[in-house]
């Protein structure tokens, strides 16, 4: 996977972490509806990455992410989704 593709998730990031942020720090409820939005987007991202690079075997001699750590990823990831969602929904 070439590493542009691998950072453009990175960017979007960036930006849905500065929305939310700014959502916590002026309370409205605008800003909570657009982080989740951005957060859907930077799943989407996320997830299209993870298939894109799934069929590729490991190059020799480079480790492979253990299976935990990508599973802990994924359960932390919906855990994100889940309260900001939650929380986007008690600010309207």
């Amino acid at each position: 996977m070439p590493r542009a593709a691998a950072t453009k998730p990175g960017y979007a990031l960036a930006v849905g972490l500065g929305t939310w942020i700014a959502f916590v720090a002026t309370d409205l409820a605008v800003l909570a509806w657009i982080a989740v939005g951005l957060l859907l987007l930077i799943a989407g991202l996320g997830m299209a990455t993870l298939v894109t690079g799934l069929p590729e075997p490991a190059a020799a001699g480079q480790p492979r992410a253990p299976v935990t750590v990508i599973a802990a990823h994924g359960v932390l990831a919906a855990a994100t989704i889940l309260l900001v969602l939650l929380a986007a929904i008690s600010a309207a």
